[in-house]
C-alpha cells in the first residue's frame, strides 16, 4: 500500500514504457482503472483524472 494512501498510476520516468497501477482498493477500482489505463497505454492519451497520481 502506498504510504500516503493514494494510488500510483501511470508511466514511470525511470523505466521507459513501464506503466504502474498500484492502489489499496484495487478490487473495487480495477474495472475503472483498467479501462482508463488502456486509453493511456494503447491510445497514448493523457487522462486528466490520473494526473495527480
Amino acid at each position: 500500500m502506498p504510504l500516503d494512501g493514494f494510488p500510483v498510476l501511470g508511466f514511470t520516468e525511470a523505466v521507459e514504457n513501464l506503466y504502474i497501477a498500484l492502489m489499496y482498493s484495487g478490487v473495487t477500482l480495477a474495472p475503472l482503472v483498467g479501462e482508463v489505463a488502456t486509453l493511456e497505454i494503447a491510445d497514448d492519451a493523457q487522462v486528466d483524472w490520473f494526473a495527480p497520481y
